[in-house]
Parts: structure tokens; C-alpha cells; sequence
């Protein structure tokens, strides 16, 4: 399960790697999930809709979706939270976890859907922990920008709800 979440992760992120690194992950995120099956459907259908893109079409379409539109974008608190108190409390609290377990976050904000998929495949060993996690924050946050997109046929539609599929029964991953 964790390198399934370290793929998604990579995916969710900026393609900082290009368009080359992006489809390699994809298809590594493929292979693992083949097995899952519906998740994989999702990973598929975002690895053709990216296939004939360059590097700059694919940072243009990210920045598209992720970073230019205000109703999608990535971060878990701020999506269901909005700008509230209760989010400032939730950041702190992710930093402390994301520090815990060793997941760099640099400069970016600690509830970014990326590091929180890579804090989720660190907290196996505290079940607990990642049900929270998972439960009410990262499904929640993605099933909210799943429907905010508003073009069914962007390659990032599919791979969202990979990625919350993928999330939904747990116990069925290994």
C-alpha cells in the first residue's frame, strides 16, 4: 500500500520530473494496481489522456487545474475547512505528524493531498491514525475535488478518483 500511495502522491504533485517521469509513474502505479482492479481503471484512463502531452502541457494542465482554479485544488484543509480556525488547529497538527514520520514538505503547506497520501503509507504500523487520516480528511477533500472538476475529460478526473477509490477499501491493499 505505501508505494501505491508514494505513486499517487508523485502523480498529485507538480510534474517538476516532466511529462516522461509522470507517465513512468503512472505506469509503475499501473502494474501495482492491475490486481486491485477499479483504481487501476483510473490510472489508465489518466496514462492515455496524458500520453501524446509534452512536459509543457502537462505543467500547463496542472497549473490549470490545480493551482489557477479556485473551486480545485489540493489542499484537504482548506476544502473542507475553508479559512477558519479549525484549519490553522488541523495544520499544526498535520506538521507535527508529517515531522513524525519523516515526510518533507518544504515550503508547502502541510495539508497537501500529496504528503498526506505518503503520511498515510507511513502510519501502517497505527491503524487508528490512518483511519482518521483517511476517513475524515483525504476522502472527504477528494470526493470534493473529484466533483469541483468540471471537465470530466481531464486527465486529473480519473486519476482523483483513483486515488480515492483506492482509499475507500483498504484492507483489500497490500
Amino acid at each position: 500500500m505505501r508505494s501505491a500511495l508514494e505513486h499517487f502522491s508523485e502523480l498529485l504533485e507538480y510534474p517538476h520530473g516532466g511529462a516522461g517521469q509522470v507517465r513512468a509513474t503512472a505506469e509503475k502505479l499501473l502494474r501495482e494496481l492491475e490486481p486491485v482492479g477499479l483504481p487501476a481503471v483510473g490510472v489508465r484512463a489518466f496514462l492515455d489522456r496524458i500520453a501524446g502531452l509534452s512536459t509543457e502541457m502537462l505543467e500547463e494542465l496542472y497549473s490549470t487545474t490545480f493551482e489557477l482554479n479556485p473551486s480545485v485544488h489540493l489542499y484537504a484543509g482548506l476544502i473542507l475547512l475553508g479559512e477558519s480556525y479549525k484549519r490553522g488547529a488541523l495544520l499544526v497538527e498535520l506538521k507535527e505528524k508529517l515531522t513524525e514520520n519523516d515526510v518533507q514538505i518544504g515550503t508547502e503547506l502541510p495539508d497537501f493531498i500529496p504528503f498526506l497520501l505518503r503520511l498515510l503509507g507511513r502510519l501502517e504500523k497505527r491503524p487508528e491514525d490512518a483511519s482518521e487520516l483517511q476517513s475524515y480528511c483525504l476522502l472527504p477533500a477528494l470526493q470534493k475535488i473529484a466533483q469541483g472538476l468540471s471537465n470530466p475529460e481531464n486527465p486529473y478526473s480519473p486519476l482523483l478518483i483513483a486515488t480515492r477509490d483506492f482509499l475507500v477499501p483498504t484492507e483489500t491493499h497490500v
